[in-house]
């Protein structure tokens, strides 16, 4: 089974109207199933891809969190969401990795390769990461309750039950260790948690995995 792109279109938006217009317009297309990135080369834009049905499950996927992204996007502008966006992708990406039944070196692997590019291409130096590792520290305690919490599913680690609902529905029977890596980054990403900030999550649980 392979599915196809129906259409694609690139919605030229700068990051504080990609939320209104993802609402607006993009949560109304109601003439298949659609996904979105958010994307900042050459210009910051949404790309939106329709999909044909039967659905492959690299589409199905993309559809799913992006029908999840649309929700927490929605509660979050609505005033309903008490948790910041990163706190939702720091507990989305606990929860996601708790229901594959990842191991530890699992999540040691995937955690290290998020965070591990910002050095390997120069975006953090040993300076940078000496201050990551201090911001770690300080909030390690804190840290640890949270995604335990995460992990267990407690509904406030994720803003409350509707967001809990939004990540849970996402995730369910879609979590395999072999694609999470790449589907996490994706993840974060449509919810707008772009990619160093994202890495410096993926360090946070680096660090709170046992090696």
């Amino acid at each position: 089974m392979v599915s196809r792109i129906v259409s694609a279109v690139e919605i030229e938006a700068d990051p504080q109207d990609q939320d209104r217009i993802l609402l607006t317009r993009v949560a109304s297309m109601r003439d298949g199933p659609v996904s979105f990135l958010r994307a900042n080369k050459p210009t910051w834009r949404l790309l939106v891809e329709r999909h044909a049905v039967p659905l492959d499950p690299e589409a199905e996927d993309a559809v799913a969190d992006s029908a999840a992204a649309i929700e927490i996007v929605r509660l979050d502008l609505a005033g309903s969401l008490p948790r910041t966006r990163r706190e939702i992708v720091l507990a989305s990406f606990a929860w996601a990795l708790a229901n594959a039944g990842a191991s530890e070196a699992d999540r040691r692997r995937i955690h290290h390769a998020g965070y591990r590019w910002a050095v390997d291409n120069g975006r953090w130096d040993a300076v940078a990461l000496e201050g990551l590792e201090a911001r770690f520290l300080a909030q390690e305690e804190a840290l640890t309750r949270f995604v335990a919490a995460a992990q267990r599913g407690d509904h406030d680690a994720f803003g409350g039950a509707a967001a809990h609902r939004a990540i849970v529905d996402r995730w369910r029977g879609r979590a395999t260790v072999p694609r999470l890596g790449n589907a996490l980054d994706r993840h974060a990403n449509r919810l707008g948690v772009f990619a160093e900030p994202a890495a410096i999550l993926h360090y946070f649980l680096w660090r709170l995995t046992p090696p």
